[in-house]
Order: C-alpha cells, then sequence, then structure tokens
C-alpha cells in the first residue's frame, strides 16, 4: 500500500493505492481556508488605528508581527490591502471592499462565541410567559431581558381564556403576568408589580352618559359588557357587579 498525490489547480488529491487498485480517494483541499481570524483581527484593526504601530500596540503585538500577519494575508488572498507608498499604509480599493467582509467575519464569529458562552452557562434556551395584560407596561422589562439575554428565545403566549394561572401550573409557563384575582392557587407564589387603572365607558347615546354624576346604584342597574375571562376576577367586579352581564 502506498500514497499518491495528484496536483490539479490549487487542489491536491490524494490516494491510497494497493495492486494497483484505489482503495480511498480523499481531497483535502477544497475547504482549505486561506486566512486565519488573528490575521483578519489584525486587518481590521490596522484600518481603525490608521498604523501597523498603533495597531500592534493596541493588540499587544510588535509592529513586525503585525507587517508580516498583513503580508501573509496579502499573499494569501493573492490581493494587494494597503498602499505602502505613503508613510500611513492607506486601503487600496480592493482592501476597502474586503474589509466591509473582514469585519462581518469577525462579527459573526463573536456572536457565535457569545451564544457558546450563554449555553455553556446552563441558560435555558427558551421562556415561556403567559400575558393577559396590556403589553405597554411590562415592555421595557422584556426589552431589558432581551439585551441581558440575546440567545434567549422569548417566548408570550395570550391566553384567550384568562387561564394563565392554569398554563403556569401546568408548567407550560414560567412565568404569568395577569390581573389581580380574589384568589390564586395555593402552588403559585404571586408579586403584585403595580396598578393599571382600568375605566367604564358608556356609548354617548347611552343612559348613563347623560347623568351629570354616575353612582354605583346607577351602575347596577345597567348591562355591562366584560370580556368572559374576566367578568369574575377583576376587582372592580366586585363592587360594580351589575344584574346582567
Amino acid at each position: 500500500m502506498f500514497l499518491t498525490m495528484k496536483q490539479i489547480g490549487n487542489h491536491r488529491f490524494f490516494r491510497w493505492q494497493r495492486r494497483g487498485t484505489i482503495a480511498v480517494s480523499l481531497n483535502l483541499g477544497v475547504h482549505r481556508v486561506r486566512f486565519s481570524l488573528d490575521q483578519l483581527l489584525m486587518f481590521v484593526q490596522v484600518v481603525k488605528s490608521g498604523s501597523f504601530s498603533a495597531a500592534g500596540r493596541k493588540l499587544g503585538k510588535t509592529q513586525s508581527t503585525i507587517s508580516a500577519a498583513i503580508a501573509n494575508l496579502e499573499t494569501d488572498l493573492g490581493v494587494e490591502l494597503f498602499d505602502r507608498r505613503n508613510r500611513s499604509p492607506a486601503l487600496t480599493a480592493s482592501g476597502h471592499k474586503l474589509l466591509v467582509q473582514a469585519e462581518a467575519v469577525l462579527e459573526r464569529c463573536m456572536t457565535f462565541e457569545a451564544h457558546a458562552d450563554c449555553l455553556s452557562d446552563s441558560v435555558e434556551p427558551s421562556l415561556t410567559l403567559a400575558i393577559e395584560t396590556p403589553y405597554g407596561p411590562i415592555m421595557p422589562v422584556l426589552q431589558a431581558f432581551e439585551q441581558a439575554f440575546p440567545f434567549v428565545d422569548l417566548i408570550i403566549r395570550h391566553p384567550v381564556y384568562g387561564d394563565v394561572s392554569e398554563l403556569v401550573s401546568s408548567g407550560e409557563a414560567v412565568l404569568g403576568v395577569a390581573f389581580s384575582q380574589p384568589g390564586y392557587p395555593r402552588e403559585l407564589a404571586f408579586q403584585q408589580l403595580g396598578k393599571l387603572i382600568m375605566l367604564h365607558v358608556c356609548h354617548p347615546d347611552h343612559p348613563l352618559a347623560k347623568l351629570d354624576n354616575v353612582t354605583f346604584d346607577d351602575l347596577h342597574v345597567h348591562r355591562r359588557l366584560a370580556f368572559s375571562a374576566h367578568a369574575s376576577k377583576l376587582p372592580s367586579s366586585e363592587y360594580l357587579r351589575s344584574t346582567q352581564l
């Protein structure tokens, strides 16, 4: 058995042969990357710093190391990135175009690394909330969560029939944001987050609209329209309960 190599263009093909018969054929040149992330980082930093020496100070490397890395990158890519005829290196037309790509690659690598760090810290990949209140008052909290945990999927369920407690009790949601209730299941803990002012409104042609002052007795004699899930749970229903719903 012996190994042979054949060069075709920029690709190298290796073959194991035994008695004239090919046993394994492997192409190792198709996916070869011609640069390293360190080279891209130095390339971008030179542009930001304005010189090889300044980039070296920023990255904690010598000027010769930066110069050699950029020269090797240009050789490997077959493209001149900097015009060195002046004292300060200036990007060539090709360098301008590849700079955008280099910055995009580094940004993707940073995102990849941050995502991996998030997973390694045992952070839940997703979080399900059950919310039946208007979203406006809690949007700042949700936005702060997104900033703190950018790789955690936030799933929000809006219960159709106001069953926030049931969703949390069953484990379908880990946290519920709901209107206060006269009572809560014993297995759930709750905390007041604030107050939301609810208004009772009527049509301009309704008899109540013609009254200068509306009392609870006036409200009791009229039909009250309420979302069925909240009709018997909102605190206001305890003293605004009408004979008709």
